[in-house]
């Protein structure tokens, strides 16, 4: 890529946590987190194939290094680490002879009990190592997390835990439980390392709306979400949502238990309107993303995007709070030529509306 008017990273490291905050209108900050292997080569050199990680969830296996030097490439002013608790995932390889997730094995409260947990150290020295390497690149550093309900999610697969919510809630509540034991200890040990954000996966919903039930969801993701929050909020560091789909239903739970931002708002055939969710969060929510991964950035031509991203940064951009990227990530499905497009037009729309945060 060719890049202009890229931002150093100590100002885009400024624009993404003032847009994040909601804070006064600025320069809009491209937002993005996950790269397929094909594109990070592009970005890297050819390389990265050959040392590109094998295995279940190969991202959070890459080398930190790698993170930083994309993030500077791109404009980004932040990466994140995070910690997946694999438990009763199971994984099958693809044509490519990739690792991917295919269900979940976990049935019986005994399944539970013999589950091992991650330990924590490795988790936790990874994390090190990206703070230490944000404070060299002067990057922002986000520590990932899942949500309770998604751990037991894709610990049973969606359809016996659709079933389980009928048949056996005592095993449902137990995973929850499990989950919160996990995760609360890991994030109080993250915070005492330095991170500049909590990120919490939460798939609650697909493109239709909401998975099940919502106030049945409401009752089962909650305590979860305020045990884990808790300590965040105490300190005052700002929490963000990933949770694709259509998440209308769930816009102001996601505001109420202190939510910063939520990304990466999938237009979801439109049924996900960002502009008319701005006009209901703006000042209490930022937005990230919306340029359409099965749309124009996948289908459309470089002008095409070039043109959404142009209008997505001038309706949302002048309210602050808004991030511009992919609706989900980067995928192999994204032409090179309109990766650059949507880029560099972030880059271009993205300062022109205000100064750029210092």
């Amino acid at each position: 890529m060719n890049l202009t008017n890229v931002p150093s990273p100590s100002q885009a490291r400024g624009d993404f946590l003032n847009a994040i905050t909601c804070g006064p209108p600025g320069r809009v900050p491209y937002c993005e987190s996950h790269f397929s292997r094909k594109h990070m080569a592009d970005l890297l050199g050819s390389h990265v194939l050959g040392e590109y990680p094998t295995g279940p969830i190969p991202a959070l296996r890459t080398s930190p290094e790698w993170s930083f030097e994309i993030a500077c490439k791109l404009g980004i002013g932040f990466v994140t680490t995070s910690s997946i608790w694999e438990l009763g995932r199971i994984y099958d390889t693809n044509e490519e002879g990739e690792f991917v997730y295919v269900g979940g094995s976990l049935r019986t409260i005994d399944d539970l009990r013999i589950a091992d947990r991650p330990p924590f150290e490795p988790i936790l020295q990874r994390l090190e190592r990206f703070v230490s390497l944000g404070r060299r690149y002067g990057q922002a550093v986000g520590f990932g997390v899942y949500s309770p309900f998604t751990i037991g999610q894709l610990a049973m697969g969606v359809d016996h835990l659709c079933l389980a919510l009928y048949d056996d809630m005592d095993l449902v509540m137990a995973i929850l439980d499990a989950a919160v034991g996990f995760y609360v200890p890991l994030i109080e040990s993250a915070l005492d390392i330095g991170m500049d954000f909590l990120q919490v996966s939460s798939a609650i919903c697909f493109g239709m709306g909401s998975i099940c039930n919502p106030d049945l969801t409401r009752r089962l993701w909650r305590p979860g979400m305020e045990a884990y929050l808790e300590p965040v909020r105490r300190r005052g560091i700002p929490i963000g949502f990933h949770s694709d789909g259509d998440n209308t239903v769930f816009v102001e739970d996601f505001i109420s238990v202190g939510a910063a931002y939520l990304h990466p708002i999938e237009p979801c055939s439109g049924r996900f309107d960002i502009y008319k969710t701005q006009e209901k969060v703006a000042g209490r929510l930022a937005l990230c993303g919306n340029i359409d991964l099965a749309g124009v950035l996948s289908r459309g031509t470089p002008r095409e995007v070039r043109r959404d991203v142009g209008e997505h940064i001038r309706r949302l951009g002048p309210a602050g709070g808004y991030l511009c990227g992919s609706s989900h990530e980067i995928s192999d499905s994204v032409p090179p030529e309109n990766f650059e497009a949507m880029v560099q037009a972030i880059h271009d729309f993205g300062a022109r509306y205000s100064e750029p945060t210092q």
